[in-house]
């Protein structure tokens, strides 16, 4: 059996005030709100319909009020129940009936900041009331039916819903992500783009955009956008390691080293577990010759149990260019003790215990270096 509408009982009572007295409890209603002639006598019809859950009938006496009385709040209210209670009960049509609904919901409000004394009746600011959280649940429900096309990849009902939706409220960032997020399912990057920009441009504080567009910024190696957006990033989310190493990638990219350095040394300070972000950091170092720098990184990075080929060969030169041999001879036993068939750590141990004049250590490794040299 059919749902009935029930509507609130404030609507009800609204019709015999508005038909027969054009008055309410508040006193005589504003002109916009009276009533007369075939109107009322529409008003009759509809109300009688509706009890008999007629309700195209009903819809079609309210909305024939509507087109001559615009702004009359109690046509439009029952006409958007009406269209509401239809979305509830025709799946199939739920996005029409929706978006009909929280049309004629949004008039109600529109029609009653027309009033030239709002707030002094009753009646009418009840209904506006009631108007705004049915909005509210269109709103949410066109929402979700769009969500619902996308997850089944109905691409083009999914972005009319939600293009509707932003016509409806278009400061809601929620509908611009969706849309957003559908155009990079289809790998539409360059619209995808747009509306994220347009949600940084309303959110001063969404992260999701500000990602998205500094991502797409450096693969398109628009470096200076990629960094311009990665540092709002980071004033978001300063405490995320990945989004310092991202930007230590940019400043590279830039050909900014020392800014990458500091970049790649904060990440690791962030996380420890990014380690890599550290060893990045002392490479870009020993490449400019700020030898104390990667030293000093590179040490961390051994200490940490990262202790690869590359990292010990970088230290110990970056060691020897600075004359610190007694370190040299340390690193150099340390890395032989990993692979004693390593002939780069004898010879910079060899080296180290000759500057140092280590008699002990030339003896036991003059013998090793000879044997691997063969």
């Amino acid at each position: 059996m059919q749902n009935k509408l029930v509507l609130p009982l404030f609507v009800l009572l609204s019709v015999t005030i508005l038909l027969y007295t054009g008055c309410s409890a508040g006193g005589v209603l504003p002109e916009s709100q009276r009533l007369t002639g075939e109107s009322r006598m529409q008003m009759r019809s509809g109300d009688t319909y509706l009890r008999s859950e007629v309700y195209d009938r009903a819809l079609e006496q309210y909305l024939y009020i509507i087109e001559d009385n615009p702004n009359n709040l109690e046509a439009l209210k029952k006409a958007a129940d009406i269209y509401f209670f239809l979305a509830e009960q025709e799946p199939g049509r739920a996005r029409e009936y929706y978006s009909k609904a929280y049309d004629h919901y949004l008039r109600v409000k529109e029609s009653y900041d027309g009033i030239e004394e709002p707030g002094v009746f009753p009646i009418l600011d009840e209904i506006v009331e009631d108007s705004k959280l049915k909005k509210r649940a269109c709103w949410a429900r066109l929402f979700n039916i769009g969500q619902n096309y996308f997850a089944e990849n109905h691409v083009e009902p999914a972005l009319e819903t939600f293009y509707e939706l932003i016509e409806f409220a278009p400061d809601s960032t929620k509908t611009y992500i969706m849309i957003a997020s559908i155009y990079q399912a289809q790998d539409d990057a360059e619209q995808a783009n747009d509306y994220f920009l347009e949600i940084a441009r309303m959110d001063k504080e969404d992260t999701i955009s500000r990602s998205n567009l500094a991502s797409f910024y450096f693969e398109n190696q628009d470096f200076e956008q990629s960094l311009r957006w990665t540092k709002e990033l980071i004033e978001l989310e300063h405490e995320l390691a990945n989004n310092y190493f991202f930007k230590g990638v940019i400043h590279s990219n830039l050909e900014q080293y020392e800014d990458a350095i500091s970049a790649f040394e904060k990440s690791y300070e962030n996380d420890e577990a990014y380690i890599d972000a550290l060893v990045t950091a002392a490479d870009l170092s020993f490449n400019l010759e700020m030898y104390e720098n990667a030293i000093d990184n590179y040490k961390t990075a051994i200490e940490k149990g990262h202790d690869e080929k590359d990292i010990y060969a970088f230290l110990l030169y970056s060691l020897l260019n600075l004359e610190r041999y007694e370190e040299m001879l340390k690193y150099g036993l340390n890395w032989y003790e990993l692979d004693k068939t390593n002939l780069d750590a004898v010879h910079f141990i060899m080296l180290a215990a000759n500057r140092t004049n280590n008699v002990d250590i030339q003896r036991e490794f003059a013998p090793i270096l000879e044997e691997l040299e063969e």
